[in-house]
């Protein structure tokens, strides 16, 4: 008998669209670190007082002398678009994700990414099916790369997988998760690594599906109770995976600019049926879930041979 896969913590209702409200997707970082930027914030904040409260008496004192007026009213600053400064941003969407998930599909005998432009302003996913894609079949695969059951099923099944885009007619689409930052110490280690999975899907889409192999090796997978890896090994994993990084990755992954639009997934996943299920009440509920043209996989993530029947049964050629 199989071992239930982990469950979504009970959670606050994420925003109607989380991609809009980068602010609150820090909320799963460090309690110290939210205390000191509260800390700061208020020191800020009495300074500021001080200075207000004196510049008005100068201004008054000088208005008093001269006949001119106090101050008049100060514009706020817009951006170019109109926007006042100061408002809520959208997040950073990397590109390549427009789905809201990586889409590998054969490119010249190759495991490739099926490219798309980065969304802007208040964009949500856009999930496509097969037919969107230009393939037969399509592969949901939704993972933490914390998750253990999510290791053993890339142990069991990553061939299989790999096979099956190779063959041509079938797209595997990844949806990284961040809901088990719980289980990291502090260390928010599933953001980072989703984070870091998208970096690659930007900045070297070549690269991106050795990198997702190679975070969930069951050796280089963290235990549950601890921080998890930092940048450093991270980015040393993933360079010796993929034949090396470019600049622009290893820059994207040491600054964590993809963390919040990863956090903001993992809203929005948990808070939408599944895209093109055949059941339209289907949810994540659990990782590692895969679903195979609508129809989600319910067997042991553990047996790659009854996988592979599923996939068969699916219609899905292997060769």
């Amino acid at each position: 008998m199989s071992e239930t896969p982990p469950q979504d913590p009970q959670r606050p209702l994420p925003p109607a669209n989380p991609f809009t409200a980068p602010q609150a997707v820090e909320a799963d970082r460090a309690p110290k670190k939210a205390m000191i930027w509260i800390a700061a914030a208020l020191v800020a904040l009495l300074f500021t007082g001080l200075m207000v409260w004196y510049t008005t008496v100068q201004l008054r004192g000088g208005a008093a002398g001269s006949g001119g007026p106090i101050a008049g009213p100060v514009e706020e600053q817009t951006d170019d678009d109109g926007a006042e400064n100061g408002s809520g941003s959208s997040v950073e969407w990397p590109e390549n994700l427009a789905t809201g998930g990586i889409v590998f599909v054969e490119q010249g005998g190759e495991v490739g990414v099926l490219p798309s432009d980065a969304p802007v302003g208040d964009a949500v996913p856009a999930p496509v099916d097969a037919a969107g894609i230009g393939a037969q079949h399509h592969i949901r695969v939704y993972l933490d790369y914390r998750c253990p059951f999510c290791a053993f099923f890339e142990e069991a099944s990553a061939d299989t997988l790999e096979q099956a885009v190779l063959n041509g007619d079938t797209a595997v689409e990844i949806h990284p998760l961040t809901f088990l930052d719980r289980a990291s110490a502090d260390g928010y280690y599933s953001s980072r690594t989703a984070g870091a999975i998208e970096c690659l899907a930007d900045t070297q889409p070549e690269a991106a599906w050795a990198g997702h192999q190679a975070l969930l090796d069951q050796s280089f997978q963290p235990g549950e109770g601890t921080a998890g890896h930092d940048n450093t090994a991270i980015l040393s994993e993933l360079d010796r995976a993929t034949g090396g990084l470019n600049d622009a990755a290893r820059s994207c992954i040491e600054q964590e600019r993809f963390v919040p639009f990863a956090q903001a997934l993992n809203d929005w996943v948990f808070s939408t049926p599944v895209p093109g299920a055949q059941d339209p009440a289907l949810e994540v509920t659990g990782t590692p879930l895969v679903v195979v043209d609508g129809v989600p996989y319910s067997g042991d993530p553990r047996d790659g041979a009854a996988f592979r029947a599923f996939l068969e049964q699916q219609g899905v050629e292997l060769g």
